[in-house]
């Protein structure tokens, strides 16, 4: 999973029921064959093999707009943007439904910095009622309205983003940096352990975040079993330096307080010492 950052859209796999198959000519299922092909390989991050299917499905059905929306991020992903925005808008032209290629479009958009374009295309997509992965274009959204900093904006997407999928991680993640940002640290970590449940248990992330929030919050010895977690879980991640080094900086600072903590337990001693060693004082109380 990736988090802050937008979400592009694979079509799925054509199905190849045998009622489909007879109702097809041979070319249409040649074509269906290069699409999967070429969808499994755009899928595997295989993008010279994805690009040589699609360009071949696309050749035999020019019109179907599943396949021009993966071939268009087939030449995306080998760096032919201009290409890539050419396919998707074919397909949309061709189909104005085609939710997927206009939050591919949308995407594209945002990478290159044109967010109000990317926003325009996003809002046609809620507009979709029957569209599946809404709370992905919500949480998209917020993406964009957060780094412009409308937090309000951004916050209404989130929770209608969780509203549409209980489950989706990245929406729990980002309120919870929101949280974080504005200092409402409880809320930031109840949002980041949301994070982390179910599926989403798998995610460096907002286990590493969790940490850091403990860390603020002086909740120190849940910190640090938190970050030796994120250190055996995920040894293989950039997260294991990170955790490694915010885990020194924790013994260290708690260290220093345990120091300065038993440095004046001394000095209160020696004062106690001091005044048992000095000259005993006529107590001068009041007279009855």
């Amino acid at each position: 999973m990736k988090y802050l950052s937008i979400f592009i859209v694979l079509l799925a796999l054509v199905s190849c029921a045998s009622n489909d198959l007879r109702d097809k000519s041979p070319e249409e299922r040649k074509a269906d064959l290069y699409y999967n092909h070429g969808t499994q390989a755009l899928l595997a991050k295989d993008y010279t093999t994805a690009l040589n299917h699609l360009q071949k499905a696309v050749a035999i059905t020019p019109d179907d707009t599943k396949v021009l929306n993966n071939l268009g991020m087939a030449y995306y992903f080998k760096g032919e943007v201009s290409t890539a925005l050419k396919f998707l808008n074919d397909a949309i032209d061709k189909d104005e439904k085609n939710s997927d290629a206009r939050v591919n479009l949308a995407g594209i958009y945002y990478a290159q910095g044109r967010t109000q374009l990317a926003l325009e295309q996003y809002q046609i997509v809620t507009k979709d009622l029957i569209y599946p992965y809404q709370f992905r274009t919500y949480y998209n959204m917020a993406i964009i309205k957060e780094k412009q900093g409308k937090v309000q904006e951004a916050r209404q997407l989130l929770a209608k983003s969780i509203d549409e999928n209980k489950g989706y991680c990245p929406a729990y993640y980002l309120t919870g940096q929101m949280n974080e940002k504005a200092q409402d640290l409880k809320s930031a970590l109840t949002s980041y352990q949301d994070a982390t449940k179910g599926q989403c248990y798998e995610e460096p992330a907002p286990h590493f975040s969790q940490a850091k929030v403990l860390m603020k919050l002086g909740r120190y010895a849940e910190a640090q079993e938190k970050l030796e977690m994120v250190m055996e879980k995920f040894s293989r991640t950039p997260y294991f330096p990170m955790a490694s080094q915010e885990l020194a900086k924790l013994k260290k600072s708690t260290n220093l307080k345990e120091e300065n903590y038993l440095q004046k337990a001394r000095m209160q001693m020696d004062k106690l010492r001091d005044s048992e060693n000095a000259e005993p004082q006529t107590y001068q109380g009041a007279s009855f």
